[in-house]
């Protein structure tokens, strides 16, 4: 019969045959527990066992760690986090695949009673991922649908090479990249003028408002959205950008815009219209500058998202248009008004030259506008010789 783990059979002249439990230094240490000796191994095991569960309850106590269930989506989840294939990635792509876990895994499919983390994993079939993919859609984007469907894939060929599972749902056969995905979906005049009209005819001007000063600023819509009274003085803009306090290894970025400036003036303009005035108690000490019609409040991430999406299909925008296109899109207005990348960075607040090209799109016509101005620049060095 094998024993338990830290167990070992000894003998001795004197008594004879038995058992004996020996913690690790671990075990020592948090449980406070020595060398015990048993002459029966039913004993021996409960025992074993029973240290064994205390060592982990420890542990996850000490670590600040919830309690969760290992047989669940949420539990393989856990498991992919504390794997080498996790901890091996950049700290952004951790950022990024951790708001995707936290999407998927509180996400309801219409018509279960729990949610997508708490059922266990090995009752996730096809079926049920094709309507998590369609739910998802519907209330998100086709972009979450493709990167949560990305990460679920690979939670689970851990879970296979681990041998916890044999079969994987995920397979994204049948997925492939939006085709206006990320790196090629701009927003045009046309389609943000037809967003912000929508957005005020709907009751929902608060999102034609982000959109407007995420599209002037070339800003992230959740940095607009948390504006408040204070971040306002005398049509001056100034806030910092919350991913550059979140993300680690990086300092905070302040920025500063001064809205009396042609062309933000219609951006001061916008936070005085009357029907942008919402419900706001007076006891609050900062006043949200942009307030979601619904509560007077800030909007959060989730009231966002669901607002974007109803003016979006009101206006009849492809569905690939997301908000934080933006910003990219603000930026490759920039590049194409013939701003330096020195120039581009102090508006976007970049650090890097390599990340802010990540976000220039049109890369072909801005290399045009570049040789015809280098071009006339010749021309006129040549006529006034």
């Amino acid at each position: 019969m094998e024993l338990p783990k830290y167990c070992k059979k000894r003998k001795s002249k004197k008594e004879g045959v038995y058992y004996a439990h020996c913690p690790s230094a671990q075990m020592q240490k948090l449980l406070k527990i020595s060398y015990k000796k048993f002459d029966n191994i039913k004993e021996l095991r409960a025992y074993a066992d029973d240290c064994v569960k205390r060592l982990k309850d420890s542990l996850r106590k000490d670590r600040n760690e919830v309690h969760v269930d290992p047989n669940t989506v949420r539990g393989l989840v856990h498991h992919y986090l504390s794997s080498s294939y996790y901890l091996k990635l950049k700290p952004n792509s951790k950022a990024s695949y951790q708001e995707l876990f936290k999407f998927g895994l509180d996400f309801v499919v219409r018509g279960s009673n729990k949610s997508f983390g708490e059922y266990p994993y090995r009752n996730i079939d096809r079926a049920y991922v094709d309507r998590l993919n369609v739910c998802v859609e519907q209330s998100a984007s086709l972009h979450k649908v493709f990167h949560l469907n990305k990460v679920m894939r690979r939670v689970y060929n851990v879970g296979i090479k681990h041998e916890k599972i044999n079969y994987n749902p995920f397979t994204m056969q049948e997925l492939t990249p939006p085709k206006s995905g990320r790196l090629n979906t701009l927003w045009t005049t046309e389609y943000l003028n037809r967003f912000v009209q929508t957005a005020d005819e709907i009751g929902y001007s608060s999102v034609g408002t982000i959109a407007l000063f995420c599209f002037h600023l070339s800003q992230r819509p959740g940095d607009i959205r948390q504006l408040t009274s204070k971040n306002l003085k005398n049509g001056v803009l100034s806030f910092v950008q919350e991913k550059s306090v979140t993300c680690r290894g990086k300092s905070p970025v302040h920025l500063t815009f001064n809205l009396n400036q042609e062309p933000l003036t219609i951006l001061l303009n916008r936070l005085n219209l009357k029907h942008l005035s919402g419900l706001c108690s007076e006891s609050w000490s900062e006043t949200p500058l942009i307030r979601y019609e619904t509560t007077g409040r800030i909007l959060t991430k989730y009231n966002s998202i669901h607002a974007t999406q109803v003016v979006r299909e009101a206006s009849g925008l492809p569905k690939e248009l997301q908000m934080r296109d933006f910003r990219a899109t603000g930026a490759t207005n920039l590049g194409l008004a013939g701003c330096s990348t020195n120039e581009l960075m102090s508006v976007t607040g970049h650090k890097d030259p390599k990340t802010v090209q990540i976000y220039l799109r049109n890369a072909e016509e801005m290399r045009s506008n570049a040789l015809a101005k280098l071009a006339s620049k010749n021309s006129a060095n040549h006529n006034t010789s």
